[in-house]
């Protein structure tokens, strides 16, 4: 951690990745039609018709979102790696 903390190039590129793939991300999102609501470079809170559903879907497929227990129409959608974003490509997809 202290290393991270003085370290301005390594932050800035950081910042820069997770901005990168939080674009990407929300892209995947909007073609997926999903409707985002907020969130930050490390996650992204969205509207669905069915979170339930949706989330189910997506564990079945072995990507773990967050969903709110009393809340059917929210999820939270924690920025994925790579791997993990094209695997979720394939699953809002289908």
């Amino acid at each position: 951690g202290a290393n991270a903390y003085s370290d301005l190039n390594w932050q800035s590129a950081t910042r820069s990745k997770l901005s990168a793939t939080r674009e990407e991300l929300s892209r995947l999102l909007a073609k997926a039609g999903i409707e985002e609501v907020g969130g930050t470079d490390l996650f992204r809170f969205v509207r669905v018709l069915d979170a339930k559903a949706v989330w189910k879907a997506l564990a079945n497929k072995g990507i773990a979102i967050r969903r709110f227990p009393n809340d059917n129409r929210h999820l939270r959608i924690g920025l994925p790696n790579s791997e993990a974003l094209i695997r979720l490509s394939g699953t809002l997809s289908l």
